[in-house]
């Protein structure tokens, strides 16, 4: 489906087209029960055909209740199906975390391989209105720093910076290992960083 193609279907679903949204599940439905599977198989955990069902029944719960506020948070940053396969890997983890399986942030300052602390422009959830300018080109600069990665990278990127998961949780995730994982978010801060001082912005 091409992306002006899905655009207008989010669309019509969004305006509560019963038809748009039978032709939602029936394009993405199996694509979503197969990133579920492979997530709890990446994750090494026992599991069964009934884990898998309830996650991909959560998934689509998550789209559509409070007037598809989430589907309506969906800013095309990615593709839909990029998006969709974050949220599936994100009820993966949830499912892991009620099993009692833990998925705790590495600790870390800004060393490489280990965890920096985010950007206040990207977790700031009340900044300062004489702040909001320069918050909104830094955005603007990671959002062009991710154009510079290929797919599996950004991927990544986009996990850490925009989902708010941790190493660790990314590594599960995407089936990697963590210290892989703080390379290249460490790698891409300092790309920000370089690009933010070029634009006379100082540091993140």
């Amino acid at each position: 489906m091409k992306d002006a193609d899905e655009r207008e279907l989010v669309r019509l679903c969004l305006r509560h087209d019963r038809h748009a949204w039978e032709r939602f599940v029936d394009r993405y439905s199996k694509y979503i029960h197969s990133v579920i599977v492979q997530g709890l198989r990446a994750g090494r955990f026992s599991h069964n055909r009934e884990d898998a069902e309830d996650i991909f029944a959560e998934v689509f719960l998550s789209l559509v209740e409070k007037d598809f506020h989430l589907l309506r948070s969906f800013q095309w940053r990615c593709s839909l199906t990029t998006w969709l396969w974050i949220i599936a890997r994100k009820k993966v983890l949830r499912h892991f975390r009620k099993k009692g399986v833990r998925t705790v942030p590495l600790a870390g300052t800004d060393r490489e391989g280990e965890e920096p602390r985010r950007p206040a422009f990207l977790v700031s959830d009340e900044p300062d209105p004489s702040e909001i300018a320069g918050q909104e080109e830094r955005r603007a600069i990671l959002e062009n720093t991710l154009t510079e990665l290929g797919d599996r990278d950004r991927l990544c990127i986009s996990l850490y910076f925009y989902e708010g998961l941790s190493y660790k949780e990314i590594a599960k995730t995407m089936d990697m290992a963590a210290n892989h994982v703080g390379i290249l978010i460490f790698r891409a801060k300092k790309r920000m960083q370089k690009n933010l001082k070029e634009k006379g912005m100082g540091d993140l």
